[in-house]
């Protein structure tokens, strides 16, 4: 097995660009699998939002769900930094 330093944004690129997954059986699928999660992220961020928008009165209390997930993802990225 090869090691490679390649950071945060090289490991994301080679899980995101590799339509198979070496030495796996299901690996064949790895591809198919990677375009749906995106897929589905992007349609729970997008309908979440807009759903999250309509309700007015529970917006104020919303932000603090944003906010809290900024802050995690933040973390994360200055921690695998």
């Amino acid at each position: 097995m090869d090691e490679r330093r390649t950071g945060l944004a090289g490991a994301i690129l080679a899980l995101h660009g590799m339509m198979r997954l070496p030495g796996s059986l299901w690996g064949v699928t790895w591809g198919l699998y990677t375009e749906l999660s995106a897929l589905a992220l992007c349609f729970s961020a997008v309908s979440g939002f807009y759903f999250w928008w309509v309700r007015a009165p529970v917006r104020r209390l919303g932000w603090l769900l944003p906010a809290s997930a900024t802050g995690t993802l933040g973390s994360m990225i200055w921690i695998v930094r």
